[in-house]
């Protein structure tokens, strides 16, 4: 069977580009400023809450869990009455911190990674 050739190869080498000719990196640029931030945004301070204007952005772009999803998750690991939840920037990570008042009276913490909705921690308050 005789050999293919594509354009490219019967294109002489001088007037062959490499893809760092074609505007690749202009290309990865663009992919990379159109990825969400990693991590908690500039501006928002360490171990502070994030306003609900904001859990609702982050929710619907879809780079954190919706907020019922983790309910369910804490209802899973603690049955009781939820008494708070809060969104929090802890150091480069959103963390859902969910309270919830256990049948015997003890209020618990639990920690909720916000991207994977994946279990932290829980600890009695």
């Amino acid at each position: 069977m005789p050999p293919t050739f594509t354009a490219v190869d019967r294109m002489p080498r001088s007037r062959r580009r490499t893809p760092l000719q074609c505007g690749l990196p202009v290309a990865f640029a663009l992919l990379l400023a159109c990825q969400p931030v990693i991590g908690c945004p500039a501006g928002v301070q360490a171990n502070s809450e994030i306003s609900q204007d904001e859990v609702l952005r982050l929710t619907e772009s879809g780079y954190i869990r919706p907020f019922g999803e983790i309910l369910d998750q804490a209802r899973r690991h603690r049955s009781g009455k939820l008494l708070e939840a809060d969104l929090e920037c802890l150091g480069k990570h959103y963390v859902y911190e969910v309270e919830i008042l256990d049948h015997d009276g003890r209020i618990w913490e639990l920690r909720f990674d916000a991207r994977t909705g994946d279990y932290l921690s829980a600890q009695k308050d």
